[in-house]
C-alpha cells in the first residue's frame, strides 16, 4: 500500500481499493473508498461497480448466505470503535458474530472497519484494530471508518486534532 498527502487529503491506495480521507471546512472528515480490479495472479477479482455491504451492530443479525445471493461479492464488519476504557468497549458487540457467520456463509471477501473516534489517539485506536483481528485480518484490506457522531458538531470537533488522528491511524496500520 502506498500513500500521498495532498491539499489535506490523505490518499491511500493498494490493489484492491483507493480510499480517499478528506476534512471538511466544518471540521468534519469524511472516506470514499473505491474498488479496483485486482492483479490477475490473485485468487479473486474486483471488477468496478461490483457491490459490497458493510455491517456493525446496527444492523443486527445477518444472513451472509442471503447477502451473497443478492449479488453482493464482499462484505466489511465493523469489529472496533474507539479503544476500551475510552468510554467505549472497544468491539462491536456482534463484530464477532457477523465475522464468523460471513466466513461460514462463503463466497464474500470480508474485510474489517474500525469506526474512528475523532479525539482519541489514531496510533492506539490502529493498534487495537490490529490486536482484535489478530492473525485472521479477512481477505480485503482493514479500513477505517471516518464519520461524526451526533455530538461531533463543528465548534465540538477540533479540525488539526481530527486530522491528526486519522493519519496517525492510516500510518499506524
Amino acid at each position: 500500500a502506498g500513500a500521498v498527502f495532498k491539499d489535506g487529503a490523505k490518499y491511500m491506495t493498494d490493489y484492491r481499493f483507493d480510499l480517499t480521507v478528506t476534512v471538511g471546512t466544518d471540521g468534519k472528515p469524511s472516506v470514499g473508498v473505491r474498488a479496483k480490479p485486482a492483479p490477475p495472479e490473485l485468487p479473486f477479482t474486483l471488477a468496478p461497480g461490483e457491490t459490497g455491504i458493510d455491517v456493525s451492530r446496527h444492523n443486527g443479525a445477518i444472513d451472509f448466505a442471503k447477502v451473497r445471493a443478492a449479488g453482493h461479492r464482499f462484505v466489511y464488519i465493523r469489529r472496533t470503535m474507539g479503544i476500551p476504557g475510552a468510554g467505549f468497549t472497544g468491539v462491536d458487540d456482534r463484530g464477532l458474530d457477523n465475522w464468523r457467520a460471513a466466513h461460514a456463509a462463503g463466497g464474500l471477501w470480508i474485510g474489517a472497519y474500525h469506526y474512528l473516534i475523532w479525539n482519541i489517539d489514531g496510533g492506539q485506536q490502529a493498534m487495537h484494530l490490529a490486536a482484535t483481528l489478530g492473525e485472521d485480518v479477512g481477505s480485503l484490506t482493514p479500513v477505517v471508518d471516518v464519520e461524526p457522531r451526533e455530538s461531533d458538531t463543528p465548534d465540538v470537533v477540533d479540525r488539526a486534532v481530527s486530522t491528526a488522528n486519522v493519519r496517525k491511524f492510516l500510518q499506524t496500520l
